[in-house]
């Protein structure tokens, strides 16, 4: 945002003081005589009023022609619009997380896996996400935030709720689905994706296991 704003500020201030400068050359060609005789006081003997005024004339038409070039190039160009610009958001799939307090059994929380595939910046947000383990709905979470801008090429993960390992067996089926609208980081979303993973969620006393197919819902399309 900052480069935006920069870069912004830097073209106008351009253009203002070049229009300033073009003013003053136009003002001092044309002005009264004695604006001219300040200038060319002390000056060499070649630099006379006269000529101090070609001077200035000539360099108002110069930074004149370059101040119109410059618009012309700008007014001209292809605008390149949020939605010719490619944007892809991959989903790598969902991601397995365990933490154990003490001596207690570990909660175990399931998210999945994205990354801006694109060299641009991305911002996505998770519509919604659903998981269900051995046919049971899990709570979904109420979030604070549900997406994030992700530079070129950078990763995230996006969490679901927490649940005991307690309550599995050794194997359980679990389903993730997920919802995600995505595009560029100013404005609004371009992208919408759907995906769907049959899981395996083997426990253990000692490991945690996910092994995932895609099942189900699998697009990502404009919106």
């Amino acid at each position: 945002m900052g480069v935006f704003i920069r870069a912004a500020a830097g073209g106008f201030v351009g253009k203002l003081l070049a229009a300033v400068f073009i003013a003053a050359c136009v003002a001092m060609s044309f002005g009264p005589d004695r604006w001219v005789a300040f200038i060319a006081d002390g000056a060499p003997a070649f630099l006379t009023p006269s000529n101090a005024r070609a001077i200035f004339f000539v360099a108002a038409i110069i930074v004149a022609l370059l101040l119109l070039m410059s618009l012309l190039r700008a007014s001209s160009g292809a605008k390149i619009t949020a939605d010719q610009i490619e944007y892809g958001l991959a989903v790598t799939g969902p991601v397995l997380f365990s933490d154990k307090l003490g001596k207690r059994k570990r909660n175990i929380q399931l998210g999945v896996g994205l990354k801006n595939v694109t060299p641009h910046l991305l911002r996505y947000d998770v519509d919604h996400m659903f998981v269900s383990v051995n046919g049971v709905a899990m709570d979904e979470p109420i979030y604070d935030n549900t997406g994030l801008v992700l530079r070129p090429g950078e990763s995230d993960v996006f969490r679901y709720a927490t649940f005991k390992e307690l309550q599995l067996p050794p194997e359980s089926t679990v389903i993730v689905s997920t919802n995600i609208s995505y595009g560029p980081p100013m404005g609004g979303f371009i992208r919408h994706l759907k995906r769907e993973y049959a899981c395996v969620l083997r426990v253990t006393a000692t490991t945690q296991n996910l092994t995932f197919t895609i099942s189900g819902e699998d697009w990502d399309q404009p919106i």
